[in-house]
């Protein structure tokens, strides 16, 4: 999942302190987010995603586990 955010983020030709403007955190808790080192919660998730273009049911190719608000929840490619 957080691969898909880095090809995303580059695809756009946004670093990553320029999404972290937008979300309203620094480029550290970002980049720590990207490696997944930072938690965040799903609203944070859904803003990263729309920001990117990305809907959030082609964020992954197959089913993939991710923790989201302290659950753990899939995400599967829809279609």
């Amino acid at each position: 999942v957080l691969e898909s955010l880095r090809e995303a983020r580059k695809a756009k030709g946004l670093t990553q302190k320029d999404v972290a403007e937008k979300l309203g955190i620094t480029p550290a808790q970002y980049s720590a987010l990207e490696i997944g080192k930072y938690e965040f919660t799903l609203d944070k998730f859904v803003d990263v995603c729309n920001m990117l273009g990305i809907e959030l049911g082609v964020v992954e190719q197959v089913d993939s586990p991710a923790v989201l608000d302290g659950r753990i929840v899939n995400i599967r490619r829809l279609g």
